[in-house]
């Protein structure tokens, strides 16, 4: 096992998921103006579809359109709550949550969250004029001070710079259930454009949580938990 140091019970796991601000490549050549124009040259180099796909991967073309976070019950499972909506409410809820925090639960933890999750937070934040949560306040800080943040790719990287693994991989590995195993392999803009799409949406954000927390407790050899009801 590796050893962090950290209970599940101090931790808050999270999960964000994310699609173009433009309903269609259409649209977005319409209305992206600049925007769009910046993006020409990196549709060139794919197909349309896979093109308009990858927006949802840069806060500057994509909206958040669910949070999910995760905090063990008093029951010992996980608690889950999902916060949906307009962008700028979903940040702000997911705000007030955060102030209402008990003072034991003060790490925060999800598979990648350094890389995209944080980030794309404090841009939507930004863009929003939204409060940026404490806890996102990375930029400029040594590794050090960033103690609170447990990044599950970066735990299971062991110190290394490259070896990122999927949390689908991860979930494999120590044979937990694989949290896309309800999306029928479309992308989370599939979904959300599918009939009843935001509901899949949050199934999907969900079950990513419950997975973080388990692969978190797997690594760090605590006992796996299920989902309180």
């Amino acid at each position: 096992m590796i050893h962090t140091g950290v209970k599940l019970a101090d931790i808050l796991f999270f999960d964000i998921e994310t699609v173009p601000e433009f309903k269609t490549l259409a649209d977005f050549q319409t209305n992206g103006g600049a925007r769009y124009k910046a993006w020409a040259i990196r549709l060139k180099e794919k197909t349309e579809p896979e093109g308009f796909e990858e927006l949802g991967l840069y806060a500057e073309y994509s909206k958040i359109v669910c949070i999910s976070v995760g905090v063990l019950g008093s029951k010992k499972g996980l608690r889950i709550k999902s916060f949906i909506g307009a962008e700028g409410t979903i940040l702000e809820n997911f705000n007030a949550m955060l102030a209402g925090l008990p003072p034991r639960i003060s790490f925060y933890s999800g598979h990648n969250i350094k890389d995209f999750d944080i980030p794309f937070i404090i841009k939507r934040c930004s863009i929003n004029g939204a409060e940026i949560p404490r806890f996102c306040q990375i930029y400029g800080r040594k590794p050090w001070e960033l103690g609170h943040i447990l990044d599950t790719m970066e735990i299971w990287k062991c110190g290394a710079y490259r070896g990122g693994i999927s949390l689908e991989v991860l979930a494999a590995v120590f044979n937990l259930p694989n949290p896309k195993e309800h999306t029928e392999e479309l992308s989370v803009h599939e979904l959300y454009k599918s009939e009843g799409g935001i509901g899949k949406v949050v199934m999907y954000c969900e079950d990513d949580v419950l997975t973080q927390a388990n692969v978190y407790a797997c690594i760090t050899g605590q006992e796996i938990i299920k989902r309180e009801k």
